[in-house]
């Protein structure tokens, strides 16, 4: 990945190279879920993968099933419900972290290379995902960050509003933090990291982050919003 690559321009890029490939998005989380809305990875026809969608033995089931969609030929996209509960009887995923979860499955074929590069290109309006595909509104924005509906198997839709992307503010530019932008980098953070020393090697070869402060630490309270998609790291 080249300097910093958002993750739809490092997936129209894989799409180029390969015939499809699948796309697992989380669309709902509630609770204390691993991967919130909006988490995405995806896995080629090679078995490479790119991206989290909160690791563990639940990424590899799901990663498994993707296998299968890929193996199988199944173009229709998949909503895979899990709960989180020691009780759950229906979707039980086998954790139990008390929360619950639904996740997309969407292959990415050849077709949908030309929309992904727009959007890679273009940053910003309404990607929406339904029981008919992939579609993107370049003059639309959603007040929120994402939403999703559901009524039945053949009847939902998720938007992701790609003007709102998740920003994370990491305090310290070393080895740690470089280590750590790259993983962001890989979940489509916009990334800022502060240091208060003048240039480390570290931070010099941070190429994830878009933005690299060099501020005292008792002034970083300025320098950070507050917000749902604000992530701060120390």
């Amino acid at each position: 990945m080249s300097q910093h690559t958002s993750f739809w321009q490092h997936l129209a890029d894989t799409l180029t190279a390969t015939d499809k490939l699948v796309l697992l998005l989380v669309v709902h989380s509630q609770g204390s879920s691993p991967g919130k809305a909006g988490t995405k990875m995806f896995l080629t026809e090679q078995g490479k993968s790119f991206g989290s969608i909160g690791g563990g033995a639940v990424e590899q089931r799901l990663l498994r099933m993707a296998r299968i969609l890929l193996d199988d030929n199944q173009y229709s996209p998949q909503l895979i419900h899990q709960q989180h509960q020691p009780e759950a009887v229906q979707d039980a995923s086998g954790m139990i972290c008390g929360g619950e979860q639904t996740l997309l499955l969407y292959v990415c074929q050849m077709r949908d290379k030309e929309l992904l590069r727009q959007v890679a290109a273009h940053p910003s309006g309404l990607l929406m995902f339904s029981p008919a595909g992939l579609q993107w509104h370049h003059e639309m924005e959603l007040a929120a960050p994402f939403q999703f509906s559901y009524r039945s198997e053949t009847d939902w839709f998720y938007q992701e509003n790609l003007a709102s992307q998740r920003q994370a503010f990491i305090v310290g530019g070393g080895h740690v933090s470089l280590a750590l932008s790259k993983i962001l980098a890989t979940l489509d953070f916009d990334i800022t990291v502060i240091d208060e020393r003048d240039n480390p090697d570290t931070l010099a070869r941070n190429h994830y982050a878009q933005k690299k402060l060099r501020i005292p630490y008792r002034e970083i309270r300025k320098t950070i919003p507050e917000g749902n998609q604000v992530l701060s790291l120390s």
